[in-house]
């Protein structure tokens, strides 16, 4: 899919929900997709540049469980894992309230698993319902009053998915899903992402592709230069332990230094510190070998 196409089907999507109506509570406007498009483009670098998750695979939360088809994803040999979400027409509630027999995962943990006939798409879905142990009432959760915690008071959860995985291991894939969180955050606190920098929309979507750049350039730099790979687990996250760019400027990037002529030869002179020093010779290391 190019950008035409990407651009074509969030104009049929946003149209499909009533949006550009004039009295929709929730206006869209051809800069608000402009640079939804330009985040999403962004996002999928970040993705594919940390090694996240690869092209077969991807993990879809949020809005995006709207706009993708599912059995689009899955004729198109993409792995998906969402939530799905306790809406009436789809039936869930009777299926869980149905329920005799819970898996235990662990003692706060359970689980079974069905198959979900969707009506509207005439497809059926292979779905995860679990059950979490809480011990005080969740503000949050209003599956409380949908179901009666005559033995316990349960959080409820129910995912789909047509990976090739069991339900123990797809609630970890799941919850691994928040990692992108920490490099939005990154974006955010260390690139200003989120600064509207001047009044121009052209100007402002570069800004957010200069900071989306500069962020891959930068943990490219750290893939580079010795940063460690972290032990592969079932939640799938970074591939490596990256540094932030605010420890970077603190240990070695924003370090004060004097120039001085010795012998005539201009020199950058900076303290003795031991740890420094120590990365100044992994970095130098690290980018001879790349060379």
């Amino acid at each position: 899919m190019d950008i035409s196409e990407l651009t074509a089907e969030m104009h049929r999507f946003v149209q499909s929900q009533g949006w550009y109506e004039q009295n929709s509570l929730r206006p869209q406007t051809l800069k608000n997709l402009a640079i939804s498009l330009v985040l999403l483009i962004g996002l999928t670098l970040i993705v594919l540049a940390l090694g996240r998750v690869g092209l077969q695979e991807q993990i879809i939360t949020g809005n995006e469980q709207r706009a993708l088809k599912v059995h689009d994803a899955a004729e198109a040999g993409v792995e998906y894992g969402m939530k799905v979400p306790m809406w009436p027409w789809l039936g869930l509630k009777p299926v869980i309230e149905d329920r005799q027999r819970w898996h235990r995962m662990n003692s706060e943990i359970s689980y079974f698993e069905t198959t979900l006939p969707i009506e509207p798409w005439q497809r059926e879905l292979r779905v995860v319902v679990y059950r979490k142990r809480v011990w005080h009432l969740s503000p949050k959760n209003y599956q409380l009053d949908l179901f009666d915690p005559n033995d316990g008071h349960y959080e409820y959860h129910a995912m789909t998915t047509n990976k090739g995985i069991g339900p123990v291991d797809l609630w970890h894939f799941m919850a691994g899903r928040g990692a992108h969180e920490k490099t939005i955050e990154e974006l955010k606190n260390g690139f200003a992402f989120d600064s509207v920098p001047t009044n121009h929309y052209g100007a402002n979507s570069a800004w957010q592709q200069l900071s989306v750049l500069a962020l891959n350039l930068f943990r490219c730099f750290q893939m580079e230069t010795g940063a460690a790979r972290r032990p592969r687990s079932r939640k799938r996250t970074y591939v490596f332990t990256f540094e932030s760019v605010k420890s970077a400027r603190f240990k070695w990037l924003n370090v004060a230094g004097r120039l001085v002529r010795p012998n005539g030869k201009l020199r950058l002179r900076l303290a003795d510190v031991p740890a420094t020093r120590r990365c100044y010779d992994r970095i130098g290391a690290a980018l001879a070998r790349a060379a």
